[in-house]
């Protein structure tokens, strides 16, 4: 098939002037918080493009002139690059819906409000759709403090306490369990199967990290007056880990426990893949190989970062994934 892409800035395409000019075109699409980022260089000879105004707005599709485009993601222009020779320009952008907003400080509490209630509120302050997903949205807790504190830092503490990855994207503000491979519109992203056909290279590490039997949070029982443990199954091995903060309640240390025991799952495995170029892989999305190698065939990972390249050379994505936990 035959790669192709489009590029519009503030609307308009600008792919009849860089056709025979694009030298690379780049989309990152990041797990969570971390910026998605796209790269462009092209070939500046006869200065057939405008420089970009920082803060224009870069929407690419990438895809195949048979099957067709895939929207990648809109990016905010922040920084161009001029050089020679040759001449060339290069054009850096970050995710257009990371609103600034999210950064500034703010001192406020919620009490006995379900983790979706709080989401939904966050996300309205900014003009954002809330996407929690279902398992984790109906938690309650009790209290949540937030002094002289960014949203964007409160939810990224919310997100590590309940074992969940957030992201804006496409006006949406997601909320969801690690390794639960859904959308922003909370829809299943299905999975990629990796394999001889579709596979260039790859590079799976299955890493002798310490193992412990059990995760275990304590917190302070008032009814009985007495410390008291959650405890979580981990990963094998004799040792317990230990939440290093106690807790304000049971359903918080369990959750909590629940999370820590995912993290050190997830820490056990590394894949890095290099596949035919496929617009409709994401981070989030689920991975499994077939017919690579016996022992690692059938392990199911969860995609962190994946990284989409067009060039003359032709569409690569890139792939780096964590295991299922």
């Amino acid at each position: 098939m035959t790669p192709d892409f489009d590029i519009l800035i503030d609307g308009a395409s600008i792919k009849g002037r860089i056709n025979d000019r694009l030298l690379e075109l780049t989309v990152s699409d990041a797990q969570g918080q971390e910026s998605d980022t796209c790269q462009i260089l092209i070939d500046d000879r006869d200065q057939a493009l405008a420089i970009p105004r920082k803060g224009a707005q870069l929407s690419v599709s990438l895809g195949y002139v048979e099957t067709g485009l895939v929207h990648m993601g809109l990016f905010t222009v922040d920084e161009v690059t001029l050089s020679g020779n040759p001449r060339e320009m290069s054009i850096s952008a970050k995710a257009a819906d990371m609103r600034e907003s999210l950064k500034e400080q703010k001192t406020r509490s919620f009490e006995k409000k379900s983790l979706g209630d709080i989401i939904g509120e966050i996300a309205g302050n900014h003009n954002l759709r809330p996407a929690v997903s279902s398992e984790l949205a109906s938690r309650v807790i009790p209290y949540l403090g937030q002094t002289e504190e960014s949203d964007l830092h409160l939810v990224t503490r919310l997100a590590k306490d309940h074992g969940a990855v957030f992201k804006v994207a496409n006006g949406a503000f997601l909320f969801t369990a690690k390794s639960a491979g859904q959308s922003a519109s909370g829809q299943t992203m299905g999975t990629v199967v990796i394999s001889p056909a579709n596979c260039k290279e790859w590079s799976a590490t299955l890493q002798d990290r310490p193992r412990h039997k059990e995760v275990k949070a304590h917190w302070h029982d008032r009814d009985k007056g007495e410390r008291t443990t959650e405890t979580q199954g981990g990963t094998g091995g004799d040792a317990a880990f230990m939440v290093r903060h106690d807790l304000p309640s049971k359903d918080e240390a369990q959750w909590q426990a629940e999370a820590r025991a995912g993290d050190l799952a997830r820490a056990e495995g590394s894949l890095d893949a290099t596949l035919i170029g496929d617009p409709s892989i994401a981070a989030e999305k689920s991975a499994v190989m077939r017919g690579l190698r016996a022992g690692i065939d059938g392990i199911d990972w969860t995609i962190t970062n994946a990284e989409h390249s067009y060039s003359s050379g032709g569409y690569t994505t890139s792939i780096t994934a964590e295991l299922k936990a």
